[in-house]
């Protein structure tokens, strides 16, 4: 009995204004309808814990990259 794996069925959305190709998601997996965008902000250094590593990246700061990130259509974060 062999198995063949249907692809996920994509639906149309809404057209509108993207303010950068952040805002162009595409779908995570093709078993999910998780879309994210098409790069993922990195948060490993928000905060002082890597301060002598990485440098320290001051609350106020880090709440900017993270308004502009979503501004611009980034919704994948990795912490």
């Amino acid at each position: 009995m062999s198995s063949t794996s249907q692809p996920a069925q994509t639906y149309p959305l809404p057209k509108q204004q993207i303010k950068s190709l952040l805002g162009r998601h595409r779908i995570l997996a093709s078993s999910a309808g998780v879309r994210v965008s098409p790069l993922c902000l990195g948060a490993m250094n928000f905060g002082d814990a890597w301060k002598g590593f990485l440098g320290e990246c001051s609350k106020d700061t880090a709440w900017e990259m993270l308004d502009y990130f979503y501004d611009q259509g980034g919704n994948f974060i990795d912490t």
